[in-house]
């Protein structure tokens, strides 16, 4: 296997290649720095699918390869927010399946990224190509910001993330801290996102306490059906008194529904 060093850390003017974007170029220091200089190596090609194989024939087309993106990753890896958009192309469109199984293998081996930290990127660079395609591309410049945007989320009734609904609040914060600061500081995005935070919560816990209170109500108006159906089909009672009963019934089921609105 023949080796090529990694060129070292540039002054983060590099081209990232990439056509269409609305992430302007950032310095923004990495927070995990490979502990040595990694190589690219020339690795041996794994077995594709026809759905890999799409991918990455669609990937080429609009000139995103996995040597461009590894290449330049290794070369720019101070320049977070580039980073960002090149480990998205490679999770994306399944780049590193022409070296590796799975894309925790490739960031381990080629970059000494936890799976944490680069999915974290990868996220980073989806809201603010989204946010930034809204609103204008210089709104979310670096991954501070996005990080802070990360911690927002809505989720289904089944407590899994509904990623639309999640983006359209992040969108709408956002909006909400231009129209009040001009600016989109990741102080001051922080300091909404805690407040948001709050409000999400409380509105989870009473959407929670409002369905356990909800199933209660039902069981309890049930009894109080039988219990007044019971009543009224005693044997006791005269077809007559059975109207006066149902008469009866009726009114006091009324001032029930009047106290409640």
């Amino acid at each position: 296997m023949t080796k090529k060093a990694a060129v070292p850390i540039n002054d983060g003017k590099a081209d990232s290649g990439i056509a269409g974007s609305s992430i302007p170029k950032t310095d923004d220091p990495v927070h995990i720095v490979p502990n040595e200089q990694m190589t690219i190596m020339d690795l041996p090609k794994k077995e594709l699918n026809e759905e890999e194989k799409k991918l990455i024939d669609d990937a080429a087309r609009l000139g995103n390869t996995y040597e461009k993106s590894t290449e330049f990753i290794h070369s720019n890896i101070n320049i977070v927010m580039e980073v960002a958009r090149h480990l998205h192309i490679i999770c994306n469109y399944k780049l590193y399946r022409l070296h590796y199984d799975t894309f925790e293998e490739y960031v381990e081996e080629e970059f000494n990224y936890t799976r944490g930290r680069a999915y974290q990127l990868t996220r980073a660079y989806d809201i603010a190509e989204y946010i930034n395609n809204k609103l204008g591309p210089t709104v979310l410049t670096t991954e501070p910001q996005c990080r802070e945007l990360l911690r927002l989320r809505i989720y289904k009734d089944d407590e899994h993330e509904d990623e639309q609904q999640t983006q359209e609040a992040r969108l709408a914060l956002v909006k909400k801290i231009l129209e009040e600061h001009k600016t989109a500081k990741t102080s001051v995005i922080a300091k909404k996102v805690d407040k948001e935070l709050k409000a999400v919560h409380e509105k989870r816990v009473q959407a929670k306490s409002v369905d356990k209170y909800k199933t209660e109500i039902q069981s309890t108006v049930a009894r109080l059906q039988k219990k007044i159906t019971d009543i009224l089909s005693s044997k006791e009672w005269s077809d007559n008194e059975r109207k006066k009963m149902k008469v009866v019934a009726i009114q006091e089921l009324k001032k029930i529904l009047k106290s409640l609105k």
